[in-house]
């Protein structure tokens, strides 16, 4: 593993002075949101979206593609449906909902930084950091980009899911791979968090020796592959392919090579988070 399950578990007075303030202080961060209205690819994908409109529209979401190839969030966009059933389209519910899971994930963040932090005052600023850094002003504020929000909040389930099966030895861990599953249906991105339970998996911490046998680790991870297999059968089915639109020979070298621009520049907003904008220009 690549956490350590020795860490003494928070009391719960510490929880408690946690909880309220990662909350509080992520609330009024974002409670501006509160105002906005619908805007951009909210209009196409919520508000003039027939689907959005009728629960009974379910089966038809989780089986077809976005409106926009080659995205397949089907769990993101079913969403929306329960947000029309129970505001209508008032875009104050919407934002309310995309700022209920930006705190559920500084929560869950906090919750996974304390098995890895000895001090949980560490895992409070960590936590507190993600709530508040202005990176992630474009999910929560953006009603589309809900689906990233919950990429996250489902991945991170799963890795606490994922901890805790670990530290009760449990050789088949079905929840943490469930949440792994709902963060795929939510945005392709959540497939990285295989990587995650892959090391945590085989790699052994550094201070002491795994004991856990090859096949038992198998076993452990076979839960992931499974869900990711009925994930990419969905896909593929919804999408008619993996991908859903082909890239052009002749601009895939392009698109890779725009990753030697793109890559710092998000790792250099992510220190320096200035002059933030939802449009950037790479160069030819």
């Amino acid at each position: 593993m690549i956490f350590s399950n020795g860490c003494v578990p928070a009391a719960r007075k510490e929880l408690w002075i946690a909880f309220i303030l990662l909350a509080s202080v992520t609330f009024a961060v974002y409670s501006a949101s509160f105002f906005n209205g619908f805007v951009m690819d909210d209009e196409v994908i919520i508000v003039n979206n027939p689907q959005t409109l009728s629960l009974r529209n379910v089966p038809d979401v989780l089986l077809a593609p976005d409106l926009i190839k080659p995205y397949y969030r089907p769990l993101n966009r079913a969403t929306y449906l329960f947000d029309y059933r129970v505001a209508g389209m008032n875009p104050v519910w919407y934002h309310a909902v995309n700022i209920i899971i930006h705190l559920g994930n500084v929560i869950l963040l906090y919750l996974v930084c304390r098995r890895l932090i000895p001090d949980w005052r560490g895992a409070v600023v960590a936590a507190l950091i993600f709530g508040v850094h202005p990176v992630n002003s474009e999910a929560v504020n953006f009603i589309s980009a809900r689906n990233t929000l919950l990429a996250l909040f489902f991945s991170l389930a799963s890795l606490l899911a994922y901890m805790n099966a670990r530290e009760k030895g449990e050789s088949l861990p079905l929840l943490s791979a469930f949440l792994f599953f709902c963060g795929l249906l939510s945005k392709e991105t959540a497939f990285m968090m295989i990587a995650v339970i892959f090391l945590a998996t085989f790699v052994p911490p550094l201070d002491r020796e795994e004991r856990m046998p090859w096949k038992n680790r198998l076993l452990v991870i076979s839960p992931y592959l499974l869900a990711a297999a009925l994930y990419f059968v969905m896909r593929s089915y919804s999408l008619h392919g993996l991908v859903g639109t082909s890239v052009p020979a002749e601009g895939l070298f392009n698109r890779i090579a725009q990753n030697y621009h793109i890559i710092p520049q998000y790792l250099a907003l992510l220190l320096f988070p200035a002059d933030l904008t939802l449009f950037h220009k790479v160069p030819q």
